[in-house]
């Protein structure tokens, strides 16, 4: 991945990126899968660079956003409540497991 001075967005890819890749991204059905893989597509694609030395903070941030997704708590995700419930509900079904 591209690191830098400072997060930036290459103007240039980005322009190619909505020209020649929007369609087949769009088409690419693991793109859905988790949030991470949008990102992790632009850093290949090199259409984005990350200021230096932060790749732990994104990977961190990524990790919980997917986690997010894989649990399906974006509903409720400002509900301390119901996140409390649901994970409880969650934990106690894979205590039951073992």
């Amino acid at each position: 991945m591209n690191t830098g001075d400072e997060f930036e967005v290459d103007e240039e890819g980005a322009a190619l990126f909505w020209s020649f890749e929007l369609d087949y991204a769009l088409g690419r059905s693991h793109l859905d899968d988790a949030p991470a893989a949008v990102v992790h597509y632009f850093l290949t694609l090199g259409t984005v660079q990350l200021y230096k030395g932060t790749q732990g903070e994104w990977d961190r941030m990524l990790r919980v956003s997917n986690q997010i997704h894989r649990l399906q708590l974006q509903p409720i995700l400002h509900d301390p409540h119901a996140l409390v419930e649901r994970l409880r509900g969650q934990a106690q079904g894979q205590l039951s497991l073992f």
